[in-house]
């Protein structure tokens, strides 16, 4: 019995062995066909290997166009920025090419915008301090009558803005210069207490007194816009190289005696209108760094500063035009009313006040102080019908002009 089974499982033994052989290496060679066979099916052909290409090359094509596509884009942002950041620079600046630009001083919208002083092509613009439109808004410094209008320094619409210098009651209080009973006093250009204030325009013998418009303290007091021998004085409108001399419209002395109108360099001199102390006293129109000097129109106190046309005491020194009282006082041209005030030279669009000195109407306008090249330009401050009009303050050609200030009719004539 024990050989039996013996025998059995031997038999059962070699049976298993031999029969489970079979089917594990059919399965191998099976698995191993199987598998050659996937990977034939799985291995790229000559089409499909170009169809991938192809495919590739698409999307790189069209990534290439989309790249351009946003470049594209990108710089016409980059072009509107910088065309809006310009036009901020423009407004801000106030003009297109102020005070320097495509002209020199005030070009072609200098000094302050539209409306500011040179506006359209004043202060230098293209033609020089005054040019065609001189100093000061659309018409200038002065504008269509400026500086004395029609029939005098004040007349209808003179120096400066709807109510300026001279207008119906300007330059100095209630019956200033040009006004009603014209240049300042109770009975007109040079009385006791011409030009409007206590001191103004001719002071005690200023702008007509005993040496005619500037004489002793003329046109500005001690100091002020005429001062010693400025505006008319001994040697004419600014003194020693006034108003047209060597230097141009205040040059070493001009309009405004010691310190006035251009002092130093002024107001045409070797830098610009009103540099270092233009336009008057101390710290007049332009004070220390006035009305085209080193920081442009008025700068520090200048032109429309503290009390009236330019700084503390502007436009005429210590007492005279523009001082406490007068051409830039309380009461003058500047002050209150005047020069730079609410209805002086500058009030509403004049000289300093709302819109810059000059704005619409201002002292210099086409026919004004500036007149057609007005300022230093062809005929010098006043050239054709400067500072005073027809026959105002300057008269024919008055206040640096052919025949200098005053000339046939100059500072309130007939």
């Amino acid at each position: 019995m024990a050989s039996f089974w013996i025998l059995f499982i031997c038999v059962l033994t070699v049976w298993l062995t031999k029969g489970s052989s079979l089917p594990v290496g059919g399965s191998t060679e099976s698995s191993a066909i199987g598998l050659q066979r996937r990977m034939r099916d799985l291995s790229p052909d000559d089409f499909s290997i170009k169809k991938a290409l192809t495919l590739h090359y698409s999307r790189g094509a069209m990534s290439v166009r989309k790249y351009k596509k946003v470049t594209v884009e990108a710089n016409e942002v980059n072009v509107a920025a910088s065309a809006v950041h310009l036009k901020v620079l423009v407004e801000s600046n106030g003009s297109l090419l102020a005070d320097g630009g495509l002209a020199g001083n005030g070009s072609l919208l200098a000094d302050g915008g539209l409306m500011g002083n040179g506006s359209l092509l004043a202060d230098g613009g293209l033609m020089g301090n005054g040019s065609l439109l001189a100093d000061g808004g659309l018409m200038g410094n002065g504008s269509l009558l400026a500086d004395g209008g029609l029939m005098g320094n004040g007349s209808l619409l003179a120096d400066g803005g709807l109510m300026g210098n001279g207008s119906l009651l300007a330059d100095g209080g209630l019956m200033g210069n040009g006004s009603l009973l014209a240049d300042g006093g109770l009975m007109g250009n040079g009385s006791l207490l011409a030009d409007g204030g206590l001191m103004g325009n001719g002071s005690l013998l200023a702008d007509g007194g005993l040496m005619g418009n500037g004489s002793l303290l003329a046109d500005g007091g001690l100091m002020g816009n005429g001062s010693l021998l400025a505006d008319g004085g001994l040697m004419g409108n600014g003194s020693l190289l006034a108003d047209g001399g060597l230097m141009g419209n205040g040059s070493l002395l001009a309009d405004g005696g010691l310190m006035g109108n251009g002092s130093l360099l002024a107001d045409g001199g070797l830098m610009g209108n009103g540099s270092l102390l233009a336009d008057g006293g101390l710290m007049g129109n332009g004070s220390l760094l006035a009305d085209g000097g080193l920081m442009g129109n008025g700068s520090l106190l200048a032109d429309g500063g503290l009390m009236g046309n330019g700084s503390l005491l502007a436009d005429g020194g210590l007492m005279g035009n523009g001082s406490l009282l007068a051409d830039g006082g309380l009461m003058g041209n500047g002050s209150l009313l005047a020069d730079g005030g609410l209805m002086g030279n500058g009030s509403l669009l004049a000289d300093g006040g709302l819109m810059g000195n000059g704005s619409l109407l201002a002292d210099g306008g086409l026919m004004g102080n500036g007149s057609l090249l007005a300022d230093g330009g062809l005929m010098g401050n006043g050239s054709l019908l400067a500072v005073g009009g027809l026959m105002g303050n300057g008269s024919l050609l008055a206040d640096g002009g052919l025949m200098g200030n005053g000339s046939l009719l100059a500072d309130g004539g007939s």
